[in-house]
């Protein structure tokens, strides 16, 4: 395994496949879409874009819904 898939996953099994996930956005020059702080930054730290789900839902311009407000008085 190369140092940096070995550097990403931090010498803990538990997170190889955070590290597959990561060498793999590096080897097709993505950026690395994930919402888990660890991964992020140890990413960022090498280079890669890294971007969360709600910032790449910004970017292809999706909205979350607006939910209609909910009444707080009960019917009987």
């Amino acid at each position: 395994m190369s140092d940096d898939f070995e550097l990403k996953r931090s010498k803990n099994i538990k997170h190889t496949r955070d590290a597959l996930i990561a060498s793999t956005a590096r080897f097709e020059q993505c950026a690395l879409v994930t919402n888990e702080h660890r991964l992020a930054k140890r990413s960022r730290e090498r280079g890669l874009e890294v971007l969360t789900s709600a910032e790449l839902f910004a970017e292809i311009g999706f909205t979350y819904p607006q939910l209609a407000p909910t009444s707080s008085a009960t019917t009987t």
